[in-house]
Parts: structure tokens; C-alpha cells; sequence
């Protein structure tokens, strides 16, 4: 029984050495599988790490693109507000070039209507004077007449029986 005892105590020590021995080793798998996935973790941090920086690069570029698109179009809007003042200035200009035109070209009107009216009038004052001057002659002829007839009645009336 002793001897029964030491084998069974042997036994129990070979068991726990044998249970220790796997106690290391599955302690030294875990340990590698601890550091195997704190591997995986770093590695899958090392590479969010430069998804997040592509991103980024990538969202930097796409705010580029889109400050320069902002750029060029804020540059077409200056340039059509510029065409637009130009054209409105033309249209503006060739407003007041019309109205000049158009000023001149009554002005000219007037003129040329008054002139005409002047013509008319130097034609009827040249008519009237024509007539006052033939009127004035008759009147001539008239008193001539007259004065032929009256000294021809003084005359007639000096060397009448009467007397």
C-alpha cells in the first residue's frame, strides 16, 4: 500500500507536471494568440490609420476642386456682369445718341419750317408791297387826275361868262 500510495502520488506528480506542462503551453498559445491579435489590432489601426489620411487627402482635394470651381464661377459671373454693364451702357450711349439725333433732327424741322414760314411771309409782305405800290401809283394817277380836272374846273371857272 505504500508502495501503492508513492505510485499514486507519483502519478499525481507526473499528472501535475504533465497538466502544468500544458497549463505552459496553452499559456504560451494564448500569450501568442494575445499577441497575434493585438498584431491584427495594430495592423488594422495601422491601416484605418491610412484609410482616414486618404480620406482626408482625398476630402482636401475635393474641397480644392471645389474652392477652385467657386472661383471660376464667381470669375463668369464678374465676367457677364461686366458684358451686362457694357451692353447696357451701349444701350445707353445709343439712347442718348438717338435722343440727339432725334433733337437735331427737330431742330432741323423747326428750322427748315420756319424758314419756310419766312419765305411765305417775305412773299406776302413782296406781294403786299407790290400791291400798295400799285396802289399807291393809281392813287398817283388818281390825284394827277384830279388835280388835271380840278385846274382844268379852276381854269374853266376863271374864264367863265359869269364873271
Amino acid at each position: 500500500m505504500a508502495n501503492e500510495k508513492f505510485n499514486s502520488k507519483a502519478k499525481n506528480n507526473m499528472n501535475l507536471e504533465s497538466n502544468q506542462k500544458e497549463l505552459l503551453e496553452i499559456s504560451k498559445k494564448r500569450q501568442e494568440e494575445i499577441k497575434a491579435i493585438q498584431a491584427q489590432i495594430a495592423k488594422q489601426k495601422h491601416e484605418d490609420a491610412k484609410e482616414r489620411k486618404k480620406e482626408r487627402e482625398l476630402n482636401d482635394q475635393k474641397k480644392k476642386q471645389i474652392q477652385q470651381d467657386a472661383v471660376m464661377i464667381n470669375q463668369e459671373k464678374k465676367f457677364i456682369i461686366k458684358q451686362v454693364e457694357m451692353q447696357g451702357q451701349e444701350k445707353l450711349n445709343s439712347y442718348k445718341k438717338e435722343k440727339i439725333e432725334k433733337s437735331k433732327s427737330h431742330y432741323k424741322e423747326r428750322v427748315a419750317q420756319e424758314q419756310e414760314e419766312i419765305t411765305k411771309k417775305q412773299m406776302e409782305l413782296s406781294e403786299l408791297e407790290r400791291a400798295e405800290s400799285e396802289l399807291i401809283k393809281k392813287l398817283q394817277h388818281t390825284q394827277t387826275v384830279q388835280k388835271q380836272a380840278f385846274e382844268e374846273l379852276e381854269s374853266a371857272l376863271k374864264y367863265s361868262p359869269s364873271k
